[in-house]
């Protein structure tokens, strides 16, 4: 009898750890890979990818991108502040839709990367973004959400903005706002300026406040970036 229970107690304890053994640990998976295509098929990649991490809310999506060589910087960020734009434009967590650039290779390359919670994320051969303005000598627009770049709109991409004021700290920000009135403008300025100074750290005496009445229909808003001045 004794013989009997002990073969029992072993086979369920047998059989539990064989249960626990065959549940695998989530893996990363490899949702989509591409190289150079129109902005049109990319954003429609990113749809799908981000209709993905909604139906998997514990996930954590990656958009990995491999410029090319020689021409990384434009190539990788073009790509970038296309893929900004439309998290921004889909009002999706930008943590779970994390942007990173990888090693340049022969073409450019983009990967969307699902990591499931308990994940191991995979290694990307990461490089730092680079925020550097000390080859820009003359202000340029960042961004605007009354221009489109073709069919691509890009919005203001607050978030980068605010990584090139903070990566240099002799820049300034200049902001012009094209409302219907005064009143319309002190709104979008204190709300921008809340944004930026609360949600990204920037401080407040870089940034400079621009205002024109519209008469159309729509106002707008331009960011724009004013290198230090060499002396």
């Amino acid at each position: 009898m004794k013989l009997h229970r002990f073969l029992f107690a072993f086979l369920i304890s047998l059989a539990a750890f064989q249960f626990c053994f065959s549940q695998e640990k989530p893996k990363a998976e490899l949702f989509d890979e591409f190289g150079a295509v129109t902005c049109e098929d990319l954003i429609a990649r990113q749809d799908a990818f981000i209709i993905l991490l909604q139906n998997e809310p514990t996930a954590i999506g990656y958009a990995v991108i491999y410029g090319k060589k020689d021409d990384s910087r434009r190539s990788s960020w073009r790509s970038k502040r296309i893929i900004d734009g439309q998290t921004e434009a889909r009002g999706f967590d930008e943590q779970r839709l994390v942007v990173i650039r990888g090693k340049e290779g022969a073409e450019l390359q983009i990967q969307f990367w699902k990591v499931p919670a308990g994940a191991v994320k995979p290694n990307f051969n990461e490089i730092e973004w680079d925020f550097d303005l000390s080859n820009e000598k003359k202000p340029f627009m960042f961004s605007s959400t009354g221009w489109e770049e073709g069919p691509c709109p890009i919005g203001l991409q607050l978030k980068n903005y605010s990584n090139y004021l903070s990566a240099n700290q002799n820049a300034r920000g200049n902001i012009g706002i094209f409302a219907k009135s005064k009143n319309e403008f002190q709104k979008v300025k204190q709300n921008l300026l809340d944004k930026l100074t609360k949600d990204y750290k920037v401080t407040l005496k870089q940034l400079r406040f621009f205002y024109e009445k519209r008469k159309a229909d729509f106002s707008y808003q331009e960011l724009w970036l004013v290198p230090q001045k060499i002396k």
